[in-house]
């Protein structure tokens, strides 16, 4: 597995709100370029409890940046490295439980690890408040896919307008790798699944450089992506 504290720091695409809307859908884009003022903290969590401590310091960091525009130290990034199917479905709940603006995740295939009930009801909460919210999936594959009842897919077709869901026409470019599930929110927090098959990966907090070079990775793509036709064969 790719060892996170060996990555040097990346520069940042920043995003350009003069509006002050914190609830703008997809539709804002990164305009200008800062530096990574500071340095990820790693932290290895295989227990889930542990990831309390990870929420209340990212709900934190949220809640300074959303009422406090005047420029002032924010919390720094945290870089926390996670095992086990429980605890990455847990992950995923609590950054979908940060999401203000947008919710981007890419998938190399429908795993069954984002087959879950509460990966579902967080990104309806999610889309809940404001009309502009969406989630964006796209399935970082070639492969014609089958139709099935995944609860992505299901979700994809219940509310096709806010939870759109697509194929990409080549894989995606660096840093996304081709075995890379993502969760991306806000263009500030991710969680990146590196090994599927040990379930193990990254949760990464306020750490919007990277956010924003995957974000900016699947954004590319997408109007480039097609609708999954076999998808919409089934039948709720």
């Amino acid at each position: 597995m790719h060892d996170a504290s060996s990555t040097p720091p990346e520069q940042s695409i920043g995003t350009n709100d003069p509006a002050g809307e914190l609830n703008d859908g997809i539709d804002y884009v990164p305009v200008r370029v800062q530096a990574d003022a500071n340095a990820a903290r790693v932290v290895k969590v295989e227990n889930p409890e542990t990831l309390k401590q990870s929420k209340h310091s990212a709900n934190s960091s949220t809640q300074k940046a959303d009422e406090d525009s005047t420029g002032e130290e924010q919390l720094p990034d945290q870089r926390v490295a996670i095992a086990g199917k429980d605890v990455l479905q847990q992950a995923i709940v609590k950054l979908l439980g940060l999401a203000r603006r947008e919710v981007l995740i890419v998938l190399p295939s429908m795993h069954e690890l984002f087959d879950d009930a509460r990966i579902g009801q967080g990104l309806l909460d999610f889309i809940k408040p404001s009309p502009r919210r969406e989630v964006l999936m796209l399935l970082n594959s070639l492969a014609d896919q089958q139709a099935t009842t995944h609860q992505l897919i299901k979700l994809a077709q219940r509310i096709s307008s806010r939870i759109q869901l697509k194929q990409a026409s080549s894989l995606l470019e660096p840093p996304v790798m081709e075995s890379d599930y993502l969760v991306v929110i806000d263009r500030s927090h991710i969680l990146r699944i590196d090994d599927i098959d040990k379930y193990s990966g990254w949760f990464d907090v306020n750490f919007a450089s990277r956010a924003q070079k995957y974000a900016g990775s699947l954004l590319q793509q997408w109007p480039k992506a097609r609708e999954i036709t076999e998808f919409r064969q089934f039948s709720l």
